[in-house]
């Protein structure tokens, strides 16, 4: 939806009306499920705890960068249609959705491959252990 949002945003023309314009923008903001995603996949496809904590502390830190960076690309001579910071969130949803897809082809191949060796049962027996090291656990899609 946000992807969805940033394109209508840079593609209204101005004179078709504010609402349509507003309507993006709200589209365009819709990015909290995705977070919420995200953490998903962390909590259930890291394992180790200390793994898990240098993980969840890199998103951490990745996110906050992220927010004090991209307001720096708001200027005033780029006023009133922001076209540079709708390009940079489009280039960002692709960004993000290309690395999701990454991801899932990823987990995919390293799952049928723990399932094609015949050890891969779901079932952990050491909790300490990493996810690699870790020959019974399967990763989450």
């Amino acid at each position: 939806m946000s992807l969805v949002g940033s394109v209508v945003l840079v593609a209204l023309p101005v004179e078709d009306g504010a609402w349509g314009i507003v309507a993006a923008t709200w589209l365009a903001a819709c990015c909290s499920s995705l977070i919420s995603s995200t953490a998903s996949l962390m909590a259930s496809n890291v394992k180790g705890s200390t793994k898990k904590s240098v993980v969840s502390a890199g998103f951490f830190i990745s996110y906050c960068v992220g927010c004090i960076a991209s307001p720096q690309a708001w200027t005033e001579d780029d006023s009133p249609r922001y076209t540079k910071v709708c390009f940079l969130s489009i280039a960002s949803w692709i960004a993000l959705i290309t690395s999701y897809l990454v991801y899932l082809l990823l987990i995919r191949r390293e799952n049928a491959k723990e399932q094609g060796m015949g050890v891969a049962t779901g079932v952990s027996i050491d909790s300490d252990l990493t996810d690699v090291k870790d020959k019974g656990f399967m990763y989450s899609t």
